[in-house]
């Protein structure tokens, strides 16, 4: 199946409606930016200083590229400040990450070179700690930091970075057959470490990263032959066609562990980590695989009930997004008609009269509402993929989402 790369607008029709409340969320992300606590990209103002950068070049704006530059700035000056941590969710390996971003697409020409290189000096030496501790989370842990790594260097450059790290993983991880699983740590429902098939925190994000490793330059063997195997297990998870999902969120599972439609759990991501693979490598049947995953859940099957607010992690944003990723990549009808259906539902989630732009996030632990401005989260991604659902700029900002 050939790939079709050119990026179309899906909610053209809703633009004008989509542009004021992008232009509102600007409004209050400027003026709130500098209450973040952390410089972070998915938790931060590295994500904010990311809708900027996507705002002017959607607007052909300069008044925007200044407000980044600011944004910027007051990031940089608040990590120095005080300590922060060097993960990619909230720390300094998501602000590095974000500069490097910003410079390999042209978005600023400052020499922030200085910076990088303090985040430089212990990426490494922390990534390679939590691999020791199996801490291989790509939010918040070792994972994380190969992806800075790969916006920030040239891929010949970290080709042996790379065999270093898979070494140190093949010897902290758990082997089959010559194979090797990432653990999840945590507990499952059933009160057991396990295996993770989410892609913000396990085997399908190992298999994104590795594939965007090889789409940058990274050529090595090693890599090629981790990915055929980790995918060869994620096929073998699929418990067949059932009410809500295809793919367990973890291994073992429970009845929790089922029915999520976004980004961190759940068949979407699953999906968007076979396809970008099979792309990578080569491979039709991995790509069948995935669109056969996002035709299983388009909205005339699935329950919206597990939506709790607009939010890219698993809000209703986040299908609309994948599906219009899913969408850019095959020119299938269905997936566009269903990335327009979930950029509705968003509107539906604009109900709060207290709300930034009338958005609040469902926060699990307090099991409340509130307001929030994160990437992840909240309102910026919220933005940001408003930008790309009436742009024909492709959201290359979701590499930080493994997307691409």
């Amino acid at each position: 199946m050939k790939s079709l790369t050119s990026f179309q607008p899906v909610m053209s029709e809703y633009a004008d409606e989509i542009l004021n409340i992008i232009n509102k969320i600007e409004k209050v992300l400027w003026q709130n930016y500098s209450k973040e606590p952390f410089v972070g990209l998915h938790s931060g103002t590295g994500g904010i200083i990311l809708f900027y950068a996507y705002w002017a070049k959607f607007l052909n704006e300069d008044s925007y590229s200044d407000k980044l530059m600011k944004i910027l700035e007051f990031s940089i000056n608040n990590f120095e400040k005080k300590e922060a941590p060097f993960n990619l969710f909230r720390g300094l390996g998501g602000l590095g990450w974000v500069i490097a971003h910003l410079k390999k697409k042209n978005f600023i020409d400052a020499d922030l070179d200085i910076v990088l290189k303090l985040i430089d000096e212990s990426i490494m030496t922390i990534m390679l700690s939590q691999i020791r501790n199996k801490n291989y989370d790509f939010l918040h842990g070792a994972l994380g930091g190969l992806l800075y790594l790969m916006e920030r260097y040239n891929a010949e450059d970290i080709n042996d970075y790379f065999l270093l790290i898979i070494k140190e993983l093949k010897n902290e991880s758990l082997t089959d057959d010559g194979n090797f699983l990432l653990i999840d740590n945590r507990k499952s429902e059933k009160g057991k470490t396990g295996f993770n098939l989410g892609l913000a925190h396990g085997i399908p994000g190992f298999i994104a990263l590795l594939s965007i490793a090889i789409k940058e330059g990274t050529n090595l063997k090693e890599m090629k032959t981790l990915i055929k195997k980790n995918v060869a297990w994620l096929l073998q998870q699929k418990r067949g066609v059932n009410d809500s999902s295809i793919y367990p969120h973890r291994i073992p599972y429970g009845d929790k562990d089922f029915g999520q439609i976004g980004w961190c759990f759940g068949d979407l991501g699953v999906a968007s980590s076979l396809y970008l693979a099979g792309e990578t490598l080569n491979i039709e049947e991995w790509k069948t695989e995935a669109i056969d995953t996002f035709r299983f859940n388009s909205p005339i099957r699935h329950n919206i009930r597990n939506i709790m607010d607009a939010a890219i992690c698993h809000g209703a944003i986040s299908p609309a997004h994948l599906f219009n990723r899913i969408y850019q990549k095959t020119k299938i009808e269905i997936f566009k008609e269903t990335s327009q259906f979930w950029y509705k539902e968003v509107f539906r989630y604009k109900s709060f009269r207290d709300g930034h732009v009338g958005f609040k996030s469902y926060n699990v632990p307090q099991n409340k509402y509130l307001k929030n401005l994160d990437l992840l989260s909240g309102l910026t991604g919220i933005g940001l993929s408003l930008i790309s659902s009436i742009s024909n700029i492709e959201p290359e900002w979701d590499r930080c989402l493994l997307l691409s």
